[in-house]
This record gives C-alpha cells, structure tokens and sequence, in this order.
C-alpha cells in the first residue's frame, strides 16, 4: 500500500512539474513589463499597489493577465 502513495505522489508531483513549465514558458513570451505586473501578482500584491509601482493603469494589468492566459491557451 506504501508503494501505491509513492507512485501517486510521483505521478501528481510531475504533472505539476510541468503545469509549472507551461507556465514559466508562458511568462518568458510576455514583455518585460507584462512579466513584472505577473510576477507581482503571483508575490502577492494588490492591483492598486501594482499600479502605483510600476506606474501602469489597472488596464495594463488585465491586458498582461489575458496575454498569459491566451499564451497558456486559458482563455475562454
């Protein structure tokens, strides 16, 4: 029974493995800019914060999100 949870977790393990990929993939095709406003999002930070950081409009911000997604083949 040991031995089924390891395979499990060694299955589950690599498919995050490359849903990580994908997605770092991903970020590396956005512009800089775009790749800070996503970064930002991921540590955490709010879009007003991002806006007041990175002196971008919250439309700045959603035009990199739905980029990523689109990139990612996320989209709706």
């Amino acid at each position: 029974m040991r031995r089924r949870n390891i395979i499990k977790q060694a299955v589950i393990d690599k498919t995050n493995y490359e849903k990580i990929i994908l997605i770092q993939d991903g970020v590396e095709r956005l512009t800089e800019k775009q790749r800070n406003i996503v970064n930002m999002i991921a540590s955490g930070y709010s879009w007003d914060e991002i806006t007041e950081a990175l002196h971008v409009c919250k439309g700045s911000i959603s035009i990199a999100l739905c980029n990523l997604k689109k990139i990612l083949g996320l989209e709706n």
